[in-house]
């Protein structure tokens, strides 16, 4: 239906310019009748999608604007981008394939709030998506609770374990999760078991830090 309707608006605009432009003695009467068929479009196509398309439309246009501003109107802008983001959300028109993308270009600016919006939504339908989305959303999660583990952290930790336990990424905030809770058995076990899974060095000497801290702790 949207290809349609920008078809029909296409060629709607494409009559109306080459009337504005033209010549003929006929230019009011054909003027009238182009405006008509742009009205005639626009009120065609939201009868059929409902608000819902206008939504769509307006939303795009915003988030298009949002990904060209610098971080200091990306900043001033945030706080209506987020609910406009998470209205259209709720109409359930998205794909996942769009989503998708739309996490990525969020997170290519570091708009980390919007991109767990959108990463929630689409865990809500997680069928056939890489398992590494819910160690992503809990990771981001953690980073904005200001590596905290609030209740949406873990959570979200604790999903993201069932579906993936055998992410790095989520055996090591088990790890630490286990870590600041005391129960440093748990932790070893969780940062070792990473440890045997990740391949970069720099990775692995952070996990080798924490161990070293880890055993400090226990021999006090």
């Amino acid at each position: 239906m949207l290809f349609i309707f920008s078809l029909t608006l296409v060629i709607s605009l494409a009559l109306y310019l080459f009337i504005v432009f033209s010549k003929s003695n006929l230019k009011r009467p054909a003027l009238l009748v182009s405006f008509i068929s742009l009205i005639f479009t626009f009120t065609l196509y939201f009868q059929s999608t409902g608000l819902t398309g206008f939504k769509y439309i307006e939303t795009y246009i915003y988030l298009e604007n949002f990904f060209l501003d610098s971080e200091e109107s990306r900043h001033l802008k945030r706080g209506k981008l987020f609910i406009k983001l998470k209205e259209y959300l709720e109409t359930k028109k998205a794909s996942k394939n769009e989503l998708y993308l739309l996490k990525n270009r969020l997170n290519s600016i570091n708009e980390f709030d919007l991109s767990a919006l959108v990463l929630e939504e689409l865990l809500n339908d997680p069928a056939g998506l890489p398992k590494a989305l819910f160690s992503e959303y809990t990771q981001i999660l953690f980073l904005l609770d200001n590596r905290t583990f609030t209740d949406r952290v873990r959570k979200a930790l604790l999903r993201a374990f069932i579906e993936a336990p055998q992410d790095t990424v989520v055996l090591t905030l088990k790890g630490l999760e286990a870590f600041q809770l005391e129960d440093f058995d748990k932790a070893e076990k969780y940062w070792g078991d990473a440890l045997s899974k990740i391949d970069k060095e720099e990775e692995k000497e952070l996990i080798k830090k924490s161990l070293k801290t880890l055993y400090l702790k226990k021999n006090q």
